[in-house]
């Protein structure tokens, strides 16, 4: 991640349905003088980077059993962009062997397990 790059403000775009873990990311980034916006789902979120742009993107899945097919459908949506964001993909549930990481990495796209 290029947080924290000299001479630069990173724009970081918070993907979490979970309004008040949302919130808590967003209070932690704006503390260290990071620009943040919040939006509840991938696909508000597509718009937003065609609106707003960001240079890191923290995708947080709502579910198990959701959060490749949501995944995958936002880095479909966004392959188009010139100047693609990172990813980051935040799981709040206990990891499944390598095979989170796995998929993230064919997706490019840093797959971690929040504690």
């Amino acid at each position: 991640m290029r947080i924290g790059r000299e001479g630069a403000m990173d724009r970081i775009l918070i993907v979490d349905a979970d309004t008040t873990h949302a919130a808590a990311l967003a209070d932690a980034l704006h503390g260290v003088n990071l620009c943040v916006s919040v939006c509840r789902d991938h696909r508000t979120a597509v718009d937003a980077l065609g609106k707003l742009g960001a240079d890191i993107v923290v995708m947080v899945p709502r579910s198990p059993s959701w959060w490749r097919n949501d995944l995958k459908s936002f880095c479909d949506a966004i392959r188009h962009i010139a100047s693609r964001p990172e990813i980051v993909c935040v799981l709040r549930w206990p990891p499944n062997g390598p095979n989170d990481r796995l998929f993230g990495d064919e997706l490019n796209v840093g797959v971690l397990h929040e504690r």
